[in-house]
């Protein structure tokens, strides 16, 4: 991600998305102290969903503008 607030958008984003898809919470405070609200089971969503999920938030950039010299 180019900032950390794309970073947390995108995070915010996805954690959305499972929890509205039904994904609770995974792993208990005990058990990750750091965190523990943004786990969720692995085995019931694969990588690519996620990545597919990460891609659909993401827009994509304008093109860099040509250099010129001078």
């Amino acid at each position: 991600m180019p900032t950390g607030d794309d970073a947390l958008s995108v995070e915010q984003t996805i954690l959305r998305r499972l929890r509205a898809a039904g994904h609770d919470v995974f792993l208990t405070a005990a058990q990750m102290p750091n965190g523990w609200t943004e786990t969720f089971d692995a085995a019931r969503v694969t990588a690519s969903q996620l990545r597919d999920a990460i891609r659909e938030h993401q827009t994509t950039p304008d093109p860099p503008e040509p250099l010129t010299l001078f």
